[in-house]
C-alpha cells in the first residue's frame, strides 16, 4: 500500500515543479544599466539646430487646420531637416505631457529586438524626464527591453530629445527603439498597448529617415513610392523594406497601426525634402525626409 502512495505522490511532486518552475521562472526581456539615470545627448550640432528653427515655410494652418488635434506624426531625426519638428511642435505644443518617440535601433545594439529605457536625458536645454511610469509598463508586459547602453548616442531618440525639450518644456519623453528584425506580432502588441495607455495629452512620433545614399532623382521616385503605402496603410508593402526606402519600416508600421487603433484619419503630407534641397547641390548619395501627421 505504502508503495503504492509513493509512485502515485513522487510523479504528482515532479509535475507539480514542472508547472511552478514554467509559471514562475524569470522570462522576461533583460532590464540592464540599472545606475544609469541620465543620459547625455553626444551628438548635438548648435549651428544646425538653431538653423533650422528659421529654415522651410511651413505654414502653422497647414498642420493645425481642423478642429482635431495631430495626435500621430512622421518625423526626420536630422538637425538639417529639423525645421520639420520645429513646425509640428510649435503648432501641437499647448497640452502635451508625453511625446512618445519610436525609431531605427541604427547600431542593432544589444540583445532585444525592441528597446526602451527609464533615464533621463540631459539636453543642451535641461533635463528632459523620461515617462518612467510608461517605460516600466512595456517591460512588465513583456514588450520592450530596457537597457541605457542601446539608447545612448541613437540619433532617432536623441535628436527628437533635443527638439522636445526646446518646445515642450514640460513634456516628458517614452523612448522606443526597434530593430529591423522586429516581426508582426511585435508591432501589433507595441501599437495595441499605446492605444489603450494613452489620450489626447500624448504624441506619438515615428522617427523615420527614408530613402538613403541614392541620387536626388532615384530617392525622390522612392520616398514617392514610400510616401503611397504610408497614405494607403499598406502595411504589408512597407515591411522588409531596405534603407532604399527607409531605415525603420518597423517604426512606421507601429505608427500606422496606432492610427487604426485610434481610429485617426488619413495620413497627410505636410513636407517632403531631399538632403541635396538643403544643401543646394546635387551629391551622388542623399537622403530623403518626409513630415506627415495623423489627427
Amino acid at each position: 500500500m505504502v508503495n503504492k502512495i509513493i509512485k502515485f505522490i513522487f510523479p504528482l511532486i515532479f509535475i507539480t515543479a514542472i508547472i511552478f518552475t514554467l509559471a514562475f521562472s524569470d522570462s522576461r526581456l533583460p532590464r540592464l544599466n540599472l545606475d544609469r539615470n541620465k543620459i547625455e545627448i553626444s551628438n548635438f550640432n548648435k549651428s544646425e539646430f538653431y538653423s533650422s528653427l528659421n529654415y522651410g515655410s511651413i505654414d502653422p494652418e497647414a498642420i493645425f487646420n481642423s478642429e482635431k488635434m495631430v495626435s500621430a506624426a512622421i518625423v526626420p531625426h536630422y538637425y538639417p531637416a529639423g525645421f520639420m519638428i520645429a513646425r509640428l511642435l510649435q503648432t501641437v505644443g499647448g497640452n502635451i505631457e508625453r511625446v512618445v518617440v519610436i525609431g531605427p535601433n541604427h547600431r542593432e545594439a544589444g540583445g532585444s529586438v525592441i528597446t526602451s529605457g527609464s533615464a533621463d536625458w540631459e539636453t543642451p536645454f535641461g533635463i528632459l524626464e523620461t515617462d518612467k511610469e510608461t517605460v516600466n509598463e512595456l517591460y512588465n508586459k513583456g514588450l520592450a527591453a530596457v537597457d541605457e547602453e542601446v539608447l545612448e548616442g541613437e540619433q532617432s531618440i536623441e535628436v527628437l530629445a533635443v527638439y522636445i525639450k526646446y518646445f515642450l518644456k514640460d513634456a516628458k519623453i517614452v523612448p522606443v527603439v526597434l530593430k529591423r528584425a522586429v516581426t508582426d506580432a511585435e508591432t501589433e502588441k507595441l501599437a495595441d498597448f499605446f492605444s489603450k495607455k494613452i489620450g489626447a495629452e500624448t504624441l506619438v512620433l515615428a522617427s523615420v529617415d527614408f530613402s538613403h545614399y541614392l541620387t536626388k532623382k532615384e530617392a525622390d521616385e522612392k520616398d514617392r513610392q514610400t510616401g503611397e503605402m504610408i497614405k494607403n496603410y499598406r502595411i504589408a508593402d512597407l515591411d522588409g523594406l531596405d534603407s532604399d526606402y527607409l531605415d525603420s519600416p518597423g517604426a512606421v508600421i507601429t505608427l500606422l497601426k496606432f492610427a487604426q487603433k485610434k481610429k485617426l484619419g488619413q495620413p497627410e503630407v505636410i513636407e517632403h525634402i531631399n538632403s541635396a534641397d538643403l544643401t543646394g547641390s546635387n551629391p551622388k548619395e542623399t537622403t530623403g525626409f518626409y513630415l506627415i501627421v495623423f489627427k
